[in-house]
């Protein structure tokens, strides 16, 4: 099911104490017809003090469907 509709789905990527948001998808072409695994890449400014940080990562579809999770992620 996953890989039949993702060409209907968008992933947003954000983590609100940076101001990063970022939009992916929806997707289409031939990784549509296998199964992918991909990475996100974010850019963290230079001036970004050290700590931690919460990443939220919202998958959803045109149908309303939204699923989020929170990772935490250090900074040194």
């Amino acid at each position: 099911i996953g890989r039949q509709y993702i060409s209907k789905a968008t992933i947003r990527i954000t983590v609100p104490e940076l101001g990063i948001s970022r939009r992916l998808g929806p997707f289409n072409g031939p990784e549509t017809k296998e199964m992918m695994s991909r990475g996100v890449l974010i850019d963290i400014p230079d001036d970004v003090l050290p700590g931690e940080y919460t990443v939220r990562m919202s998958l959803s579809d045109i149908d309303g469907l939204r699923r989020t999770r929170h990772r935490d992620f250090i900074i040194e």
